[in-house]
């Protein structure tokens, strides 16, 4: 509560799926706006709103809904809470508690962890080589390439794409960083391109902080292998700069990005 009456709280990114349909993002910090009838449901009493951690939700948008949407708040009173202040919390659902009845862990990331999300990615992958090695001897090999899962999906675009064959993608997936430098020289692709794959998209948020408290951005990026009693990491540091509020935060996002895939560029074999 105490966090969400601060003058400076703001939401900057929101997340939502309607019927578990296709994830909708908002980036509020890059000057998105929340859909009027996203809005109009989550004050609705009537329309099932499920988070985690719903408390937290619930209260942070009680604050930016009635902030920013009065004439869409809708409060409620009991003998308990009089302040007229919040949603009603009483069509809100918590996947949190519902975990923990599970025996499942409080953090979301422990949730995932033992749900196995954070594989999805790495069995999708492994169902091209499941003929050829174990799921067990695959994540090693994995692990030990440090594999980006932004070179991933751009493998995946170029077997989509017909540009490589099944072979050539499950031989890149054992070493998908050194494959794709090697098409770099060979010149099948281009070394901007191949600086693309470095990075998944940055979001707003870094940028968009910096600009309201005239805080100073300092691009950084940690590269090599790790290796247990053989540590080969390097953590580099790029040019700090100031982000002020008259910047296009979509222009300042963009040169952060570059300044991160510039420093681990700087560390490869091109």
């Amino acid at each position: 509560y105490k966090y969400s009456e601060s003058e400076k709280f703001e939401i900057l990114l929101f997340a939502y799926s309607i019927n578990h349909e296709e994830v909708q993002v908002v980036d509020l910090a890059l000057g998105e706006k929340i859909p009027l009838e996203i809005i109009s449901a989550l004050a609705d009493d009537k329309v099932t709103k499920w988070a985690y951690n719903a408390n937290f939700e619930r209260v942070c948008l009680s604050r930016y809904i009635s902030r920013y949407y009065p004439e869409y708040f809708i409060s409620y009173s009991i003998d308990e809470d009089t302040v007229n202040e919040f949603l009603d919390p009483s069509s809100w659902r918590c996947s949190m508690i519902w975990s923990a009845y599970l025996g499942l862990p409080l953090s979301l990331a422990g949730v995932g962890a033992v749900l196995g999300l954070e594989e999805q990615k790495l069995k999708e992958a492994y169902e091209y080589l499941k003929e050829d090695m174990s799921l067990a001897k695959f994540k090693k090999i994995i692990k030990k390439q440090m594999t980006l899962l932004s070179q991933y999906e751009f493998l995946k675009t170029l077997y989509n794409d017909n540009v490589i064959t099944k072979e050539e993608f499950k031989k890149a997936l054992l070493d998908l960083d050194n494959y794709l430098i090697k098409l770099v020289k060979e010149n099948q692709i281009s070394k901007e391109t191949y600086k693309d794959t470095l990075l998944l998209p940055v979001k707003f948020g870094t940028v968009s902080l910096a600009s309201k408290t005239n805080a100073t951005i300092v691009p950084y990026a940690i590269t090599g292998k790790y290796q247990f009693l053989n540590n080969k990491l390097t953590i580099k540091f790029g040019k700090p700069f100031k982000v002020s509020k008259e910047d296009n935060l979509e222009e300042v996002n963009e040169k952060l990005q570059n300044e991160i895939k510039n420093i681990i560029l700087e560390s490869k074999d091109i």
